[in-house]
């Protein structure tokens, strides 16, 4: 599965999302930004006989010892930021990799799971790249992806900045 964000014609700063089947391609790319970003290495078996379906594993991912606790940590380790967005519709987070943003969801029970050193970790969610476009809609989305990017880089968030543009509505 894979997420694609949306303009909302009727709102100047809204944006939806929305979930589909993802290509064999899309999760390939998923699963190297992923690993990039700090979520579970995922191995790569092979392909099944029809070549559609993918044949992965994350080895060494053992379950939780508490969700909530455990998923916030991950989130931590990818570095992410809670996506701030009117009209997202989902419960999503903001991470820097490959010199741009990414909107990552769909962190639930069966996504996080403890790694070999005993860390928490991600295995598996939705993500989707963020576009110039999409943040420039968006002040409270751009805050997000300039905290989760001084984050990554190790610099710091001038959350002054940030809201300079911002209306009252948004804040």
């Amino acid at each position: 599965m894979k997420i694609t964000l949306k303009l909302n014609p009727e709102s100047e700063e809204e944006i939806s999302s929305d979930v589909s089947n993802a290509t064999l391609q899309d999760t390939i790319h998923k699963l190297a930004i992923f690993s990039e970003a700090g979520g579970h290495p995922t191995e790569i078996v092979g392909l099944d006989m029809s070549g559609h379906y993918l044949i992965a594993k994350q080895a060494l991912a053992f379950p939780f010892s508490s969700f909530r606790e455990d998923r916030s940590v991950a989130i931590d380790r990818m570095k992410g930021i809670g996506a701030k967005c009117r009209g997202l519709g989902i419960d999503a987070f903001v991470t820097w990799a490959r010199d741009q943003a990414w909107l990552v969801g769909d962190v639930h029970q069966g996504n996080v799971m403890i790694d070999h050193e005993g860390k928490p970790t991600i295995i598996d969610a939705l993500h989707c790249a963020i576009a110039p476009l999409y943040e420039s809609r968006s002040r409270l989305l751009h805050e997000s992806i300039a905290q989760a990017k001084a984050l990554r880089l190790g610099t710091k968030y001038d959350s002054a900045s940030s809201f300079e543009n911002s209306s009252d509505e948004e804040l």
